[in-house]
């Protein structure tokens, strides 16, 4: 019979190896997702032939995106420090 407590800490690195992981490619999208909503709103102030609403619905969306991204990475940020503190008590 294996004892429990001797695999926990392993599985713990490798869910915070993970997450960490998630981590960097979420930073990544969220950079990537920011400069293309810009780049949109950017255009769509350019171009003369763009209605308001269009104009103003596509801000509205591109803000929203950005603020969900960023709930998502604070979300992410509590879990990897629950875990580190999961992991701290557990050695």
């Amino acid at each position: 019979m294996s004892d429990q407590s001797t695999k926990a800490p392993v599985v713990g690195r490798d869910v915070c190896r993970h997450l960490t992981d998630f981590d960097d490619d979420l930073d990544e999208f969220r950079d990537n997702l920011s400069f293309f909503c810009d780049a949109v709103i950017a255009m769509l102030q350019v171009d003369a032939g763009v209605d308001p609403a269009t104009w103003g619905g596509a801000k509205a969306t591109s803000e929203q995106m950005k603020r969900q991204l960023e709930e998502l990475r604070a979300h992410s940020g509590r879990l990897r420090a629950t875990l580190l503190v999961e992991l701290a008590t557990h050695h």
